[in-house]
């Protein structure tokens, strides 16, 4: 016996949201981060400035920044240990991605004028699996994912562990000004290839969530607790004109989450979701050297700070985010409406007049179907366009029926 169902990204589709399901199944086989999955999609564009890890913008439908929002299982991207932007999330901890344009659903409890990007764990499949991946690059980069989960099909209990690792160098070539030696050059610029050496990333996570599913008492009850930590260089000035040796900035989050979903009755579900996150981030700038393209000191500074000369910066930022949401959601069920519909006195019963073509109707004493005799089970067989009338169920009057059973015509009135 084989029972087919559907998938929760295929109810998505069905739904009336305007909502773009993107499968990441395909993604995962290949070498393409969460950014380069996105931009194949219509209305999406991904801007990066530099290899992995770098600064990254995010439009949808022609919209960026704020105007967007982001979550991960309905919980804000930066609450759930991913605060270093969708661009960077690894495709193999994400099992799709839901596209909100426009109209963001109540249920996400934030409002955006351009939209929402929903990221969606994998499904929970009955037994134990485990899941590795490592990729490696141009520019010394390399991204390491796995996964182990265990799902007890009669509890509904379950548990799963996932971590990544992330590096790059990003120490490939560019053309930038530099100065020209010659003497009779008098401080001009000329450009030259030069390596990037100022530019390195590294970032690393892990999560573990356990919980029950299909429970009488919940359709889901999860407990999630994850730690990410991320360090990056910075090479140049944002016009790329200025070299730097030593600037760099670090990122640290650690928090947790809890999920409830259940049905209260048919048609009525209740969501409720929180979260807590602590993030760290420190900002480091006190090197005295004048650094060249070619990764040289070429003299040094009176005061600390590449930068902003004279203003050395150590900076730490911490910030406490916390989240809660509870959604009460109830559906108007088929029955539900056809019993509305039903409360409406119907309409009276017309006479035999002229049909649309193609049709044919009866006047309200007659009955669409001929009568069946009364030694057998009743059938239904159509009478070719004519119209029977009732009568009694003896067999002379079965015949006088018939004999009184003629075409209908618009012309003429039935008798």
């Amino acid at each position: 016996m084989y029972v087919r169902g559907s998938s929760e990204g295929e109810r998505q589709r069905r739904t009336a949201q305007a909502v773009h399901v993107v499968e990441l199944t395909q993604a995962r086989q290949e070498s393409a981060d969460l950014g380069e999955v996105l931009a194949r999609e219509q209305g999406v564009g991904v801007r990066r400035s530099g290899g992995l890890g770098s600064e990254t913008r995010f439009s949808l439908n022609g919209l960026t920044d704020d105007q967007i929002r982001f979550f991960f299982d309905g919980v804000p991207l930066e609450l759930a240990g991913y605060a270093f932007g969708v661009a960077n999330v690894p495709v193999n901890l994400v099992g799709r991605v839901d596209l909100f344009r426009g109209v963001v659903p109540m249920r996400f409890g934030a409002d955006a004028l351009g939209g929402a990007v929903n990221l969606v764990s994998a499904d929970l499949t009955a037994g134990t699996h485990t899941s590795a991946s490592y990729q490696t690059g141009s520019f010394g980069t390399y991204r390491g994912t796995a996964t182990l989960q265990h799902l007890d099909a009669r509890s509904g209990a379950f548990a799963r562990a996932s971590g990544f690792v992330d590096h790059a160098e990003n120490n490939y070539r560019i053309t930038a000004l530099v100065p020209d030696t010659r003497p009779e050059a008098r401080g001009r610029t000329v450009p030259d290839e030069v390596q990037r050496f100022h530019d390195r990333y590294t970032a690393g996570g892990a999560s573990a969530e356990a919980g029950w599913v299909r429970r009488p008492w919940a359709r889901r009850l999860a407990a999630r607790l994850f730690v990410a930590d991320l360090a990056r260089e910075l090479q140049t000035n944002p016009t790329g004109e200025l070299p730097y040796g030593e600037p760099r900035f670090t990122k640290g989050t650690a928090g947790g989450g809890l999920v409830y979903e259940h049905s209260l009755a048919r048609g009525v579900r209740l969501d409720v979701r929180t979260g807590y996150a602590h993030t760290r981030t420190t900002f480091l700038d006190v090197g005295r050297c004048i650094y060249n393209w070619y990764g040289q000191c070429a003299r040094l500074r009176r005061t600390p700070g590449e930068i902003s000369p004279g203003t050395p910066r150590d900076d730490t930022l911490e910030e406490h985010g916390a989240y809660a949401r509870a959604l009460l959601d109830a559906a108007v069920l088929p029955q539900q409406a056809s019993c509305a519909s039903r409360e409406a006195p119907p309409p009276p019963p017309s006479s035999c007049s002229a049909p649309s073509p193609g049709t044919r109707r009866c006047p309200a004493s007659a009955m669409p179907f001929a009568i069946a005799s009364p030694t057998s089970s009743p059938s239904r067989h159509p009478t070719n366009g004519r119209c029977a009338y009732p009568g009694p169920t003896s067999s002379s009057a079965m015949r006088s029926s018939r004999a009184r059973t003629r075409p209908w015509s618009p012309n003429k009135a039935t008798t």
